[in-house]
């Protein structure tokens, strides 16, 4: 493989900063990866000569949720508050540019707990619920059926916390918008990793694309017929004058007990708020919504 930009495809990829790992089955896989930044495009990824896909794929099977009992924010009751708040979020978000469009086919990428695509479904009645998840022993909801975007023509195609974890996610993106019907819509939902929040991260594992407002947005223009209506944060904020920060320790999916900022509020159930979208990067997550035209 020859490395290149995932977005822009130049040759002109810089070191940007060491990989943080924290757990073996990631590096023991993945020794050697780096954090290149595109001196064209400015997309912030990792060295993908040193990936190998059938051995991401694997992981994701088998790794990436095994034993997924977190300690701390997002266990019980919590999660699903948290994940329904999302979900009714995303829906609300997307509403207006779906507009009177019949929906009879919505599809997610990467459903994990499914709470996004069951809050579509359950407001489209009449729609069918597609999923693409690559753990088979991760059960989702009764109503959402396994399936690949092959062969499908959605409506709606949901892309909520995946995109950092593709390879190449202007391809991905580009077969996305080519099975997506007219007047289709694409709602998507990243985290916000700028500098200074990926800085500060103790672990950037698993993922392997960054995105920033700014290059979030690039990877989804000049796609044939997609129109971009807005990118946004959302989530609690990352400025200085607001980090209601703890220190705790969780366990996810198998690895190592690692210890890490979490913001209070996600705690405490108390101004955690997944619905403040706002016209800046300064929120935890950024979301985009586009329309096929």
């Amino acid at each position: 493989m020859t490395l290149a930009c995932a977005n822009c495809q130049s040759p002109r990829l810089l070191s940007y900063m060491p990989y943080k790992y924290h757990g073996v089955e990631f590096f023991d896989l993945f020794p050697k990866l780096e954090i290149l930044g595109c001196a064209d495009c400015s997309l912030v990824q990792v060295d993908h000569t040193q990936l190998d896909a059938a051995k991401l794929q694997a992981f994701y099977e088998n790794e990436y949720r095994r034993d997924d009992t977190p300690a701390s924010a997002y266990a019980g009751q919590l999660k699903t508050e948290r994940f329904e708040a999302r979900a009714e979020s995303l829906l609300q978000g997307a509403l207006p540019l779906i507009g009177a469009k019949s929906v009879t086919t919505i599809f997610e990428l990467g459903a994990g707990y499914g709470y996004n695509i069951r809050r579509f479904g359950q407001h489209f009645k009449n729609a069918v619920l597609y999923a693409d998840d690559p753990d088979s022993n991760h059960n989702l909801f009764a109503e959402v059926k396994r399936a690949k975007l092959t062969g499908l023509k959605p409506d709606i195609v949901i892309l909520s916390h995946v995109l950092e974890h593709v390879i190449m996610p202007r391809a991905r993106i580009s077969e996305i918008v080519s099975r997506l019907t007219p007047g289709g819509v694409i709602v998507v939902e990243v985290p916000n990793e700028k500098h200074a929040l990926l800085a500060a991260k103790g672990s950037h594992q698993p993922h392997i694309t960054f995105f920033t407002r700014e290059t979030l947005r690039k990877v989804f223009e000049n796609h044939a017929n997609l129109s971009i209506d807005r990118v946004v944060s959302a989530g609690f904020l990352n400025s200085d004058n607001d980090k209601p920060y703890i220190t705790t320790t969780i366990h996810v999916g198998g690895w190592k007990p690692v210890t890490v900022s979490v913001d209070r509020r996600t705690l405490d159930r108390a101004g955690f708020d997944f619905t403040n979208e706002r016209d800046d990067e300064e929120g935890g997550w950024l979301r985009l919504y586009a329309r096929k035209t």
